[in-house]
């Protein structure tokens, strides 16, 4: 007689891990792995366990009545399709989070640990192959690219020209797997203080993705897990070191671009803060998920990528969003949480900025889960 656990198991996290973490320009990543195997897995986790608490129900629906009556209060003076369409996203991204939460509270810390442990893992590998594959092996960056092998458009993977390859993993874009994968590291130093060559492997990728933003994590992130040993800030000094002298032409490059008001990822930030004070309805009810289309500015791709902390405002306004940052911060300074794992989830909601990103939904809901169950 077969006995079906009623509990999460290590395949059931791994698809979760993955289908919150593909994100690439291509039909099978938003229809297939996004729409299709995320619903999947709520039908399977409501087969296996249908039970759900009366607070996530009430959350459940007052989430949805709250987004799609600030999609439709947003749509009036924003006048953009893409609104619509993000917002019907957010809400099914947003939902499934709330519809698991009650199956995931049941995981076992051994079976998450071990989750954890192997996707952190095969991340890591990807982009560790990738990073191989094409400097020591030469393999063309197209046939390294997820977004071409799955069959979309070509992924973030350049710079400057043709001579240097920044891997993405199963990501659009560096910044987005080094946001997806401090995260990763993140939940996982809530449960296992003692992981090794998994946490080794996910710091190496975060430098390996030469994303500046990712240099910048994996040394703060060294900091902040290794602080009582001075050996480690002198190891850790050395690796970046190390990599600075591989990329320092990189790195100049993009102070300098920045500098001179020609860096399109960050002074059009910038300019994204700005529009936020533009128009009174915007500051008070939030200029809502917003992507560069066709005629649109460029300041538009900067619009959901200015931190959780201001994205919260922005995105908002500043009545709810000064309510989520109030519970948000009320929760994890009540949390039965130590100082160091605080900071690790503050940096990485820096990247992880808003519920339009793909693995927020899922890095919010593990982080709940988490130190909830410390108090039970």
């Amino acid at each position: 007689m077969i006995v079906i656990e009623k509990k999460p198991g290590i395949f059931f996290l791994f698809f979760l891990f993955l289908f919150f973490s593909l994100d690439v320009q291509a039909p099978i990543s938003f229809y297939g792995t996004q729409f299709i195997g995320l619903t999947t897995l709520v039908i399977i986790r409501f087969l296996i366990y249908p039970k759900i608490s009366l607070n996530c129900l009430k959350l459940f629906f007052s989430v949805v009545v709250l987004l799609e009556t600030l999609c439709f209060i947003q749509n009036l003076y924003i006048k953009q399709e893409i609104l619509i369409l993000v917002y019907q996203r957010v809400i099914f991204l947003l939902s499934v989070g709330i519809l698991l939460l009650d199956y995931l509270i049941l995981t076992k810390e051994e079976v998450l640990k071990k989750a954890l442990l192997i996707f952190i893992s095969f991340m890591s590998c990807i982009v560790i192959c990738q990073f191989l594959g094409f400097y020591f092996l030469h393999i063309d960056r197209s046939q390294l690219d997820f977004g071409l092998l799955l069959g979309g458009e070509e992924s973030r993977t350049w710079y400057t020209g043709d001579w240097l390859y920044r891997p993405t993993g199963i990501t659009s874009e560096p910044s987005i797997f080094v946001g997806v994968q401090f995260g990763l590291l993140s939940i996982q130093y809530l449960l296992d203080k003692n992981a090794k060559i998994s946490r080794l492997l996910g710091v190496l990728s975060l430098t390996l993705s030469m994303s500046f933003l990712g240099l910048i994590l994996a040394f703060l992130f060294l900091i902040v897990v290794y602080s009582k040993n001075i050996i480690n800030y002198f190891f850790g000094a050395l690796f970046l070191f190390l990599f600075y002298i591989f990329s320092f032409e990189i790195i100049n490059d993009r102070i300098e671009k920045f500098m001179q008001g020609d860096d399109g990822s960050n002074n059009v930030k910038i300019e994204a803060f700005k529009y936020f004070f533009s128009d009174p309805n915007i500051t008070f009810f939030g200029y809502g998920f917003l992507f560069r289309s066709e005629g649109q500015p460029q300041f538009y791709d900067a619009l959901l990528d200015l931190t959780f902390y201001l994205n919260s405002l922005t995105v908002f306004g500043v009545f709810i969003g000064l309510i989520i940052l109030f519970y948000f911060f009320y929760f994890l300074l009540k949390s039965n949480s130590s100082l160091k794992e605080k900071i690790l989830i503050l940096l990485s909601l820096v990247k992880l900025s808003n519920p339009s990103v793909l693995f927020f939904t899922l890095f919010i809901s593990l982080c709940f889960v988490i130190l909830k169950k410390r108090n039970i």
